[in-house]
């Protein structure tokens, strides 16, 4: 295992569908969807880690796995 996966491995965590069913949705998906593309912006602005990237969301797309599987 390589120094770089060994780093990363203490922070993946693997759940079965069952268990991910049975969490409880904290996302507040009322206020993500209220919020506009320029508090978006001004909100990547803001943060240091993201200040000063571009960010073209015009092609951007949701692309879920399918673990090959097609969904019905």
């Amino acid at each position: 295992m390589s120094a770089e996966k060994r780093a990363l491995a203490p922070r993946l965590v693997r759940y079965t569908d069952a268990q991910l069913r049975a969490m409880s949705d904290e996302s507040d998906w009322k206020r993500a969807e209220a919020t506009t593309e320029e508090q978006i912006d001004a909100a990547m602005a803001s943060d240091p880690d993201e200040a000063g990237m571009i960010v073209d969301r015009s092609t951007a797309s949701i692309d879920l796995p399918t673990n090959g599987r097609e969904r019905a």
